[in-house]
């Protein structure tokens, strides 16, 4: 009998997913990242394309940076994807970030596309009192009724995440912790908001909740560490990531400037980079574990906001991978069939 996906329109057959984009937002309101920036007053809901240079070099200094709520605005963005060949985005948005599962339904029925919702707990500073004063337990019940069942709105979700986690706070791994306990209930895969790709000082502690994770039952195979751009600077890291059937998610294809965290703006990875170590690793033989997307979560990063879009991987990406040395073939199973089965487990 062929697995399933759960998409917010009921499952899916996984040989049906296409071609997919395992880490997006479609919808989310990214406010737990706000610092206003002195100049922010100036500038209107939906910036003129002369102030761009602005949200991109604070891009949490303004508000409408990070409201991604409006459905017509997301359905308008993935409208494109869809017509660049695209089939199935994931939206991983948890609870923290705003998440609106009815909201994506209606992107479903009005794009065609297959869109699949997760449930989880973002970082400690976006959460909410009842999480903080819940049980391992009672965490875990939560995620598990989303996805059996749908929660409050009988919408089922098709992953776990992402959980996050960048201290880690004790919030942050008791959330870790339901989110195994979860996984093992359901089956569903887990994603992990963790910052080791950028941050090699944060490897050590990224083994260790990996070791939480295992310790409450989570599948190491069901495992994705996201925001693993940039960690190619350490090959034993990734290979003793990879060598456990984990997977390695390379997330961020368009973002070439700087990421929010605490009080600092953190350079990230380029395109020409990341390509780079994704080909070094099916070189390696490490394609089969691999996921890539975009993680499009700042408004800047739409295209009509003058950004790349869902389409850039299809659209702008595929001929550099091509070029360094990774073949349509192996292009077409890092978008299809690896995310075919990472998600097929209904």
């Amino acid at each position: 009998m062929s697995q399933h996906a759960v998409t917010v329109l009921g499952l899916v057959r996984g040989e049906d997913l296409g071609t997919t984009l395992p880490h997006e937002h479609l919808l989310c309101d990214l406010g737990c990242r706000y610092s206003p920036a002195d100049d922010e007053k100036s500038l209107g809901p939906q910036p003129l394309l002369a102030d761009r240079w602005r949200l991109l070099r604070r891009p949490a200094g303004y508000r409408a940076n990070l409201d991604g709520t409006s459905v017509e605005s997301a359905i308008a963005e993935a409208q494109l994807f869809r017509q660049a060949g695209g089939a199935t985005i994931v939206d991983l948005t948890p609870l923290g970030l705003s998440p609106d599962v009815e909201g994506l339904k209606r992107i479903a029925h009005a794009t065609g596309l297959n869109i699949i919702a997760s449930t989880g707990y973002y970082v400690d500073a976006a959460l909410p009192q009842w999480v903080r004063s819940a049980s391992v337990d009672q965490l875990a019940d939560r995620l598990v009724e989303d996805v059996r069942m749908g929660g409050a709105e009988g919408i089922r979700r098709g992953a776990i995440g992402e959980i996050g986690i960048e201290g880690p706070t004790q919030l942050e791994l008791r959330c870790v912790q339901a989110a195994a306990r979860a996984q093992a209930r359901t089956g569903a895969p887990v994603f992990l908001h963790v910052v080791s790709g950028i941050f090699p000082q944060y490897r050590d502690s990224t083994e260790d909740i990996i070791k939480l994770y295992a310790r409450e039952g989570g599948d190491l195979r069901r495992l994705v560490l996201c925001h693993q751009d940039g960690s190619g600077d350490d090959q034993a890291y990734q290979e003793s990531v990879l060598k456990r059937g984990i997977w390695m998610e390379y997330d961020t294809f368009g973002s070439e400037g700087v990421f929010a965290f605490g009080d600092a703006y953190i350079q990230l990875p380029t395109d020409t980079q990341r390509i780079r170590e994704v080909a070094a690793l099916v070189s390696a033989g490490f394609a089969s574990r691999l996921l890539i997307s975009q993680d499009i979560c700042y408004q800047t990063a739409k295209c009509s906001w003058g950004g790349w879009g869902f389409i850039h991987l299809l659209e702008s990406l595929k001929p550099r991978f091509i070029a360094a040395g990774v073949s349509a073939a192996a292009f077409q199973s890092l978008m299809r069939d690896n995310p075919r089965e990472l998600f097929s487990f209904a």
